[in-house]
């Protein structure tokens, strides 16, 4: 069956030890290989990407590091002031 036909593609989770290394469409149906990879089915609006990872059948977000706040030194002010 051609491309637009019955079957209807979704958003999978390639993931290996609960890692999401990969997200990719699939109708579920066609046979691909996809090595050593487990894949699991994404529901409709899911925000699983790459980076997420699966714990006793729960995604998690990566952890997001810090932003790092330099300081802003204005040219205009003595080094010895600032603090």
């Amino acid at each position: 069956m051609g491309y637009g036909g019955d079957m209807v593609n979704k958003r999978w989770a390639m993931a290996r030890n609960g890692l999401v290394e990969n997200v990719v469409i699939w109708d579920g149906v066609t046979e691909w290989d996809y090595g050593d990879f487990e894949v699991f089915e994404l529901e409709e609006g899911s925000v699983v990407g790459i980076g997420w990872v699966l714990v006793d059948g729960v995604w998690s977000a990566p952890v997001q590091p810090e932003p790092v706040v330099e300081p802003v030194v204005d040219p205009g002010v003595p080094s010895d002031f600032i603090i």
